[in-house]
């Protein structure tokens, strides 16, 4: 939530994957944050997508879960993940990389570590976001 406050001004449009669990939506809008679905297929969003929809309402961010997406279970495949980077890049959006299931696959490569996009990731072009106590267990939190 912090991230999401300091990064997307309020009634400021955020990018998500169309289909996503509730708290992606609910969350940005208790803080004032218009919420714009993101077209998705099935290696998950599309790159030519957030291009689109920033030529139609400018934003500085997007939310994904490029692992285990919730509630589709979709894996993004490298390519997918590297296109969406290479998208992001180009049109100076930062993104917020969910990986809070990684834990559970082989995951190919978290979002921050494609290396078509390691540069941008230390240019705080990619946040990646991820909560081990989510990851561990419901109601077992871990320490820091």
């Amino acid at each position: 939530m912090a991230a999401l406050a300091a990064l997307v001004p309020p009634e400021q449009p955020l990018g998500v994957e169309a289909l996503s669990f509730q708290s992606v939506t609910g969350i940005p809008s208790r803080l004032g944050i218009e919420v714009v679905p993101l077209p998705m297929d099935e290696q998950g969003l599309r790159g030519d997508a957030i291009a689109r929809a920033h030529r139609r309402r400018p934003r500085r961010a997007i939310y994904l879960q490029p692992t285990l997406h919730n509630p589709l279970g979709i894996t993004m495949p490298p390519s997918r993940r590297a296109e969406v980077v290479q998208g992001l890049r180009t049109l100076d959006l930062i993104a917020i990389g969910d990986h809070v299931y990684a834990s559970l696959i082989d995951d190919p490569s978290p979002l921050a570590l494609v290396p078509a996009i390691a540069e941008a990731a230390l240019a705080g072009a990619v946040l990646p976001r991820g909560l081990r106590s989510k990851s561990a267990s419901a109601g077992s939190p871990t320490a820091p």
